[in-house]
């Protein structure tokens, strides 16, 4: 299980879910670092973006996310790239 912070971005081919794994940090400090990486977000503001938080406490998951997002595709793939097994409840906001 990991925990950290994520967007979901859509683009011409699909939905790309970009991460950060085991920060504790909040998205706006981290947006640089993402920019950084896809320097095509540039001219976004790191609120641009439906976002969410995973957070695993005593072995339980608990994923914060943007109502907007909260989709059985998306929740897929956030339980796969942070290694929930399906071990983890929604917590939409």
């Amino acid at each position: 299980m990991k925990q950290g912070v994520f967007w979901v971005i859509k683009k011409e081919s699909g939905s790309e879910l970009v991460h950060r794994f085991d920060d504790t940090r909040g998205h706006c400090e981290i947006w640089d670092e993402i920019v950084a990486e896809y320097p095509e977000l540039m001219k976004y503001d790191y609120e641009h973006f439906p976002r969410g938080r995973v957070w695993v406490i005593d072995g339980k998951a608990t994923v914060f996310l943007d109502e907007k997002i909260n989709l059985p595709n998306i929740i897929d793939r956030i339980d796969q790239i942070f290694c929930l097994n399906g071990n983890y409840e929604i917590q939409p906001s």
